[in-house]
């Protein structure tokens, strides 16, 4: 989307509905009707969406305002997250973008980035601040009369004022040491009286001694007066929860900032009034604890929850924990919180053991809702993750990747390319999130196992798993296939990852496997899955490098090839990681490398030896009399003044520790002859690769 197609004007859209036809019709510039999801219009979404551009913007920026929004926001679900710092950011957009600064190359390319990225991207924030700074207004408080002071500076230092004038807001928003706030209200004569309208006071919570600076403000320049409540912004302009605010500010200090009824800041932090007049809590105030014994006990016997343990001798254990909880070791094993918001109440148990119920059924994801009724309700991975618990809990399942907003749709053109008929439902999935809102819990847990058994350390020889786990953690776009085959008895599932080497997750009777997708003989595994054939035409359609490798035979061929060269480098060309101070260091965590190392520098470099071994660990250097030594414990390192970082692994090894492995020399003799053919075939793969 360019900068001119933004600013081209639109119809006026009075309503969702109006704008759900517009839309339609292609009269929004960059919006098709792909924005739906392939599901009907939400006009309730359109409608609020429309009352907050209507509500934040003038009636000649407001079009384009719609404009702008919905192709950042690219779905209608995303609308949700546009907040008040998306507005913000929006109103810097505008303010600036006829200015003949904004032409600059490098200015340019910050505008024209803020149009393309989506809602949830970080360089929203970073956006609004740079601009700010970069077309910062110039002005100069003259008398302190430009402000009002709501709670005067105390024995430590905390104060609360009103700035009256851009050019007060512009001064109070720095303190010495500290530097200047990223506020736009002190960047912008615009944004200073755009955002005090209606006598929207921007309270500014100052301690010079202690370097804090908040700003606050009730909304009224834009809510209507049953929606008021506080939002206070750190010194980098950020949103921050009531947490920190209590924990940083005094009660004494919040209480001197009241709203138009008189009612504190105080008053409100624990509950406020929602649209519907309903008592509602205020998103961070929870309290969670962790049970001991006896309490865990009593909670599942007062709520008859049916839970077993099973130890890690995959033994039943029954419901009277007793015995098992005493045992020291396995109290790290397991552990039970019990989490409170107002009324609602949760029991969430950290296990690093399975836990099953009565009818050894596993339980995934436990966490249980405990109603004033008594009854019991269990929840699923997803309400964990959409559901506002506390994010410390979300950190002990989940990683941020699993947290962002789902992306996914379903492709409705299979049914075209599907030999019969249509109980299959495929999706393409671009996120993790994705994945984990479409998959069943015993998939998506399946999942987490695998990640759980790799060591980042050293990587499985396993492709598959070494994909999967770069999926959960790289920051890489992916897009997987995922069926859902719908059978009247029974749901079946199959997740198709279209990585440089894919690979699927199918069933298989109870369990879940897990395989390359390297011949087309594996097509059969698909096949048999959804009970059904796909013309490999849809594949070529929408997936080319799905279809080369399924079907493309020249393709496989110079796959396989580049493979085997991958194994050759990885496995036989040896080199130091880096090199620091004339030291030599090298990472060898697999038997075959350090087999090579052994042949090809057993006559140069002095390598320990025990009788007829050579002893090496994962992590060597070479000094500069050419004497090998195996870094073991982060003492050796230390001593090289080197960490795991310098080699460029990611993790770390339990305890800092390494382990030697002894090399049989004639081991190593029988494995290079043996395996001479092999590699003077492959070394001439590489020069014709590399040609």
């Amino acid at each position: 989307m360019s900068i001119k197609s933004i600013l081209l004007e639109a119809t006026e859209y009075a309503d969702g509905t109006s704008l759900v036809k517009a839309i339609l019709r292609g009269q929004v510039v960059g919006i098709s009707k792909r924005f739906f999801n392939s599901e009907e219009p939400d006009t309730k979404i359109l409608d609020k969406f429309l009352q907050i551009v209507k509500t934040n913007f003038d009636k000649p920026l407001q079009n384009k305002a719609i404009v702008l929004l919905l192709n950042k926001a690219k779905y209608i679900d995303n609308l949700k997250y546009i907040d008040n710092q998306i507005i913000d950011a929006t109103k810097t957009y505008f303010n600036n973008i006829n200015k003949s600064k904004a032409k600059e190359p490098e200015v340019k390319k910050l505008f024209d980035k803020f149009e393309e990225v989506d809602l949830t991207d970080s360089f929203n924030q970073e956006f609004e601040n740079r601009i700010n700074r970069l077309f910062i207004d110039m002005a100069k408080m003259k008398s302190n009369d430009e402000y009002e002071v709501i709670y005067p500076t105390d024995e430590e230092g905390w104060e609360v004022v009103v700035p009256k004038t851009f050019a007060a807001a512009k001064s109070l928003s720095s303190i010495k040491g500290l530097g200047k706030a990223y506020w736009c209200t002190s960047a912008s004569s615009f944004n200073f009286n755009d955002y005090t309208r209606k006598n929207n006071k921007l309270y500014m919570i100052r301690n010079v001694k202690k370097k804090i600076l908040y700003q606050m403000d009730w909304g009224y320049a834009y809510e209507y007066e049953s929606d008021i409540s506080p939002s206070f912004k750190n010194f980098r302009d950020k949103s921050v929860s009531i947490n920190e605010v209590l924990k940083n500010i005094p009660l004494r200090v919040l209480s001197s900032i009241k709203n138009k009824k008189g009612v504190s800041v105080v008053d409100l932090l624990d509950k406020f009034k929602n649209e519907k007049g309903e008592e509602k809590q205020l998103d961070t105030v929870w309290k969670y604890e962790e049970l001991s014994k006896k309490q865990f006990l009593d909670l599942i016997e007062q709520y008859h929850i049916n839970i077993n343990v099973i130890n890690s001798s995959n033994k039943a254990i029954n419901i009277n924990l007793e015995t098992v909880l005493s045992d020291k070791n396995y109290k790290n094993l397991i552990k039970f919180f019990l989490l409170k918001n107002g009324n609602k109440k949760f029991l969430y148990i950290d296990s690093k053991e399975e836990i099953y119920d009565k009818k050894k059924r596993k339980i995934l994801f436990p966490i249980y809702e405990l109603k004033e009724n008594g009854k019991v309700i269990k929840h699923d991975k997803n309400f964990i993750a959409k559901e506002n618990l506390p994010e410390v809990l979300k950190g002990k399942i989940f990683n941020p990747k699993e947290l962002e907003k789902p992306i996914f749709r379903e492709i409705k053109e299979v049914k075209d390319y599907l030999v019969s008929s249509n109980t299959v439902k495929l999706y393409e999935i671009k996120n993790l999130a994705g994945i984990r809102t479409l998959v069943s819990s015993n998939l998506y847990s399946f999942l987490k196992k695998q990640i759980e058994s790799v060591n980042p350390l050293a990587p499985s020889q396993n492709s598959t798993l070494n994909s999967l786990y770069k999926i959960f953690n790289s920051k890489r776009p992916m897009v997987a296939l995922y069926f859902k085959v719908i059978n009247k008895s029974s749901i079946n599932e199959f997740l198709l990852f279209n990585t440089e080497n894919p690979f699927f997750i199918y069933k298989y009777y109870d369990r879940y496997e897990m395989e390359e997708l390297q011949k087309k003989e594996r097509f059969t595994v698909i096949a048999s899955t959804l009970k059904k054939e796909i013309d490999p035409e849809f594949f070529k359609k929408y997936y080319q490098s799905l279809y080369n490798r399924l079907f493309n035979k020249e393709y496989n061929l110079n796959y396989n090839n580049r493979q085997d060269t991958e194994l050759y480098k990885m496995l036989y060309i040896v080199q130091p990681r880096f090199i620091k101070n004339g030291n030599k260091f090298y990472y060898l965590p697999n038997i075959k490398q350090k087999i090579y190392f052994c042949d090809k520098y057993k006559d140069i470099y002095k390598i320990k030896r025990d009788g007829k071994y050579f002893v090496l660990g994962d992590f060597i250097v070479v000094d500069k009399n050419n004497k090998v030594t195996s870094l073991l414990k982060k003492e050796d390192f230390d001593k090289f003044n080197v960490s795991f970082s310098d080699f460029r692994v990611n993790g770390y090894y339990d305890k800092l520790e390494s382990f030697t492995i002894k090399v049989n020399k004639e081991l190593v003799n029988a494995a290079i002859k043996e395996k001479k053919e092999e590699l003077e075939k492959t070394k001439a793969l590489i020069r014709k690769n590399t040609k």
